[in-house]
């Protein structure tokens, strides 16, 4: 093992994505950071609310990784995001000021060095449509009830949104809304944009899933089939045409007649148990990439 293989030169922010956040009895990153660290890394993940609006878990980011710049006294960050956490990056890049490593307030985008999206939902979910469109009407406001009071309770989330956080993930809001107010970037500049360097990553499933024994590719095989019908090549959860942003660094679905790699895979879940791919070591080529970009 290389100890210096993922030492950057600016701190790696990981930033999570819906539904859940790391907590003692099951990180989101799951062995990821730890992963990173052993090889050089100096690693910061952050804790903004599971189930909530973009708009306020991009504000959350801003005091977290405005407080870790100040205490670790660095010009800047390279931020790796994954799903709904790619739209909060965005966001806080786009609108909001950050405290830099003198303690003061200025525009976010001049503490970024690069921003990398793994399975980032830029144009919208079509599984996010559905359940926009199709969840019942009176059973709506219980089911984000219980869910706001679970992430309150369990993740401990501080102003949860459930039914926001999930309305933002459309593919109407995503493209009439969001992306007007944040433009996609796109790979005419080789990723560059305000001197940040922006690239995506994705993966996706392949018709092997159909035999897979792996928790997550069972829990998101219904999902999968309904993507591939509407949105073609997709993760279970996000299409590669939502994903790409910035260079473009591919698709990946692991080995030859495999069941490919989905949503949760990518992050090393269900707990690690994850068939034919490496997401630790994957995770680690991004960051040795970025390593070698001089970032």
């Amino acid at each position: 093992m290389n100890p210096d293989i993922c030492k950057t030169k600016y701190p790696i922010i990981l930033i999570h994505g819906i539904a859940w956040k790391d907590m003692k009895i099951a990180e989101y990153w799951f062995k990821i950071p730890e992963y990173l660290r052993e090889r050089g890394a100096t690693v910061f993940v952050t804790n903004q609310d599971a189930w909530n609006s973009h708009t306020e878990r991009a504000k959350q980011l801003a005091i977290e990784i405005g407080d870790f710049i100040y205490k670790q006294k660095c010009d800047k960050v390279n931020l790796v995001c994954h799903s709904q956490g790619s739209l909060d990056a965005r966001w806080l890049i786009e609108k909001l000021d950050m405290k830099n490593k003198d303690g003061i307030q200025i525009p976010a985008k001049q503490l970024i060095a690069s921003y990398t999206s793994i399975a980032g939902v830029h144009r919208g979910s079509k599984i996010a449509d559905i359940i926009i469109d199709h969840l019942p009407k009176p059973i709506r406001p219980k089911l984000v009830k219980g869910l706001n009071k679970v992430a309150a309770s369990i993740l401990h989330d501080k102003n949860p949104n459930a039914w926001e956080a999930v309305k933002e993930l459309g593919t109407q809001y995503m493209n009439e809304t969001f992306n007007k107010e944040c433009p996609i970037v796109d790979d005419s500049n080789n990723g560059y944009k305000d001197n940040i360097y922006y690239q995506s990553y994705m993966t996706r499933i392949r018709t092997g899933i159909f035999f897979s024994f792996c928790p997550a590719d069972r829990f998101i095989f219904p999902t999968w089939l309904i993507m591939k019908h509407l949105d073609g090549e997709n993760d279970g959860v996000v299409s590669t045409i939502s994903a790409k942003f910035g260079k473009f660094r591919g698709v990946k679905a692991g080995i030859p007649f495999g069941p490919g790699i989905c949503h949760f895979a990518q992050i090393n879940q269900f707990v690690g148990l994850v068939c034919f791919f490496n997401p630790r070591k994957w995770i680690a080529e991004i960051i040795s990439d970025l390593k070698s970009l001089g970032f």
